[in-house]
């Protein structure tokens, strides 16, 4: 009798052992099955080919029922993002076109009215002519205005693809020098561009792009820097970015000011007499940001301003492998 009853304890706690491991391997096996379905779906969220058809909602669980959700929506706004953003882009193109016509043809009749007042010989043409010069100013203020703008929300959107190269930074300081020269003379302003050692200065970077970007950081130098003073140009090297320093001796700023010049149409105190729609430095900055560089600014009030430019030597996806 005892031995009967010892025979099925031990069945019983067999039973219940295989009981126990069946169990657990059908919960194993489920939930696999639920992190490969989750895996699944996050591949091809990622991938960007997530369809709601390709998942059976009366197969899932309750969490993966909630991540087809979740999946579903992203996806659908991610296409309302997308689309929103190719109409962006082609409102965009459409005032840029637009807007060139107008403005082309304010210019040549402006040009033409000049002509017909010198002709004619108009009694105190010296007005007419100062009212024309200032027309012609204000219809280029408009022109950069327009262009500035177009090109910040290309930018802004992502509607503009870089041209990026191995480049060599100084050569394009030494483009910009030359380019800027003419406009410093005028104002008794002296560039000076140097190098540390006998580098390369690769970097990774649209060689135009970044022409403007730099480009509008040294014509801030020389609009804001007094007569018979200095801009420098620097270009150093380090282990994963290239670095060009513009020094200006000019009128500097505030430390709680320097945020905000690269602000949309900020214009400070001190330089709101001055010629200026207030986006060059924004256009700056989301060009080199755009390009994985970045452009840190040191400055002291009366004494000048130094905007340092880095640009990544090796690209990201060299990086990553």
């Amino acid at each position: 009798m005892e031995r009967e009853q010892w025979m099925i304890v031990m069945v019983c706690i067999i039973v219940s052992i295989s009981f126990t491991i069946g169990w657990n391997i059908f919960i194993y096996k489920k939930t696999k099955k639920m992190y490969h379905h989750l895996n699944h779906m996050l591949d091809h969220a990622i991938e960007e080919k997530f369809q709601e058809a390709y998942y059976d909602e009366s197969e899932l669980s309750k969490l993966e029922t909630k991540w087809k959700r979740f999946l579903t929506s992203s996806n659908l706004s991610h296409q309302k993002i997308e689309e929103e953003r190719k109409q962006l882009q082609s409102f965009i193109s459409d005032i840029s076109h637009q807007t060139k016509t107008p403005l082309s043809n304010i210019k040549l009749y402006s040009e033409l009215l000049e002509e017909q007042i010198i002709k004619s010989e108009i009694e105190n043409s010296t007005s007419y002519h100062l009212y024309l010069e200032q027309m012609k100013n204000q219809v280029n203020k408009l022109e950069f205005l327009l262009l500035s703008l177009v090109k910040l929300s290309r930018i802004e959107t992502g509607t503009y693809t870089y041209n990026k190269n191995q480049e060599s930074l100084f050569m394009l300081a030494k483009e910009i020098k030359k380019e800027y020269s003419k406009k410093a003379k005028e104002k008794g302003i002296t560039i000076l561009l140097e190098k540390e050692g006998e580098k390369e200065y690769d970097g990774i970077f649209d060689w135009k792009w970044t022409k403007e970007a730099i480009g509008n950081i040294v014509d801030n130098g020389i609009k804001y820097s007094k007569e018979g003073t200095s801009l420098r140009m620097i270009v150093k090297q380090y282990e994963c970015f290239v670095c060009l320093r513009i020094q200006d001796e000019g009128i500097g700023m505030e430390e709680e000011e320097i945020p905000k010049i690269f602000l949309r149409f900020y214009r400070g105190k001190q330089v709101s007499e001055q010629e200026g729609v207030g986006l060059g430095l924004t256009l700056s900055r989301q060009i080199i940001m755009a390009q994985e560089g970045y452009i840190k600014v040191e400055s002291q009030k009366g004494k000048g301003t130094t905007f340092s430019v880095f640009l990544p030597r090796i690209l990201t996806k060299v990086l990553e492998s």
